[in-house]
């Protein structure tokens, strides 16, 4: 069938160029004809053998890309060059390949092909290679310059019109620095407006669909909206893209820490002996706690240990709202100390490493302290 239409489509070119009528049998039956039907064929079906496999080895570099292989991209991009397509595969190739080469840590040189492929007359990957410039322009600090450069492909990939993932990018990578510059609400407003936009491409590209949702996830965290926040960062950290940034599971573990210390509002206290049965009533001197009684009950912990009881519920928003005003700085002087009650030096001391500038390492060192007291006191008391 296709053998036919081309030895149509070359008779009618015959006879328009040389105003010959009447002559088709003529011209089927001469060896020129032949010649030039089986040259045409020839060349109609490595052309698009040619732009099949163009095709396909774009699809390939945008899989690595979003898998973030610098090795698989140089590969990919280096025969894309080799084959004879036409200059929109190029401009493709040179894209993927200054990806490639950053990923390998090739950081100048591929900086030096994204500037290039920037640079020429506006195609397909123009708006695309203006949005990578930003983000290495970003990692460098230069904010405003970054958002230039981010507004500039976002227009590039408009005025396309067959861009929309690199308008995405581009938009999502604003709102980012909006957010890096202090102004979370505003990144949050962006955010938010671009998901629709999102969810349209991520079916073709997954990555910047994963990828806007460790972004969103992080700046829902930093306006305090911390469960939607541990929810939509779950969706990144368990797509099969997730090995390939790490940075989306800091994102939940620093989500989580945060959602710890906003529930110190109410802290669960285990103690240490059977033989304390009840916080002490407060005294005339310290009415800043409440009774708390121990039930009769005992735990699944209690039958297993019985040097361990039911943990208390202390109300420790509550103590620490009407006491952190009556301590200095300094702490608690050591004769206000022997007159506090088990209860309120046991909430004075999560008073202390609740503080949200009490960082990790010095609460594993506190940690440690106490361990080596606890252990230190009953190696005494068995011996």
């Amino acid at each position: 069938m296709r053998s036919a239409g081309i030895d149509k489509i070359v008779i009618e070119t015959l006879q328009c160029a040389t105003g010959l009528t009447n002559t088709n049998q003529q011209l089927v039956a001469s060896p020129l004809y032949k010649q030039i039907s089986a040259q045409i064929v020839r060349g109609f079906y490595t052309e698009r053998l040619l732009v099949d496999l163009g095709d396909k080895l774009v699809g390939l570099a945008e899989h690595a890309y979003g898998l973030r292989q610098g090795d698989a991209l140089v590969k990919l991009s280096q025969t894309l060059l080799a084959l004879p397509l036409p200059s929109q595969y190029q401009s493709a190739a040179r894209f993927f390949l200054a990806l490639g080469l950053r990923r390998r840590g090739q950081q100048e040189v591929g900086n030096s092909v994204l500037e290039r492929v920037a640079s020429e007359p506006q195609h397909l990957y123009s708006a695309r290679a203006l949005q990578s410039l930003g983000g290495v322009i970003q990692d460098l600090g230069d904010y405003e310059l970054a958002l230039k450069v981010y507004s500039k492909a976002a227009r590039c990939a408009g005025e396309n019109g067959r861009l929309a993932s690199a308008s995405v990018f581009a938009q999502k990578n604003i709102a980012t620095i909006h957010g890096l510059k202090g102004d979370h609400q505003r990144a949050v407003a962006e955010l938010e407006r671009l998901s629709p936009f999102v969810r349209a491409i991520g079916p073709i590209h997954p990555h910047v669909y994963y990828d806007y949702l460790n972004s969103l996830a992080v700046e829902l965290a930093n306006v305090g909206r911390l469960e939607e926040a541990a929810r939509t960062s779950k969706i990144a950290i368990s797509s099969p893209f997730s090995a390939a940034y790490p940075e989306w599971k800091e994102t939940y573990n620093e989500i989580a820490l945060k959602q710890r210390r906003a529930s110190h509002s109410i802290v669960a206290v285990r103690w240490a002996t059977a033989r304390t049965r009840r916080i002490e009533e407060p005294t005339s001197d310290n009415n800043n706690l409440v009774e708390l009684t121990r039930t009769s009950s005992k735990t699944e912990a209690t039958a297993l240990n019985p040097h361990v009881l039911p943990a208390r519920v202390l109300n420790f928003q509550q103590w620490r709202i009407k006491s952190l005003s009556r301590t200095s700085p300094e702490g608690v002087p050591s004769e206000k100390r022997t007159r506090m009650t088990t209860g309120e030096k046991l909430i004075r001391l999560m008073d202390l490493i609740s503080h949200d500038e009490t960082d990790d390492e010095t609460i594993d060192r506190i940690l440690e302290a106490v361990e080596q007291i606890v252990v230190k006191g009953r190696t005494e008391t068995l011996s």
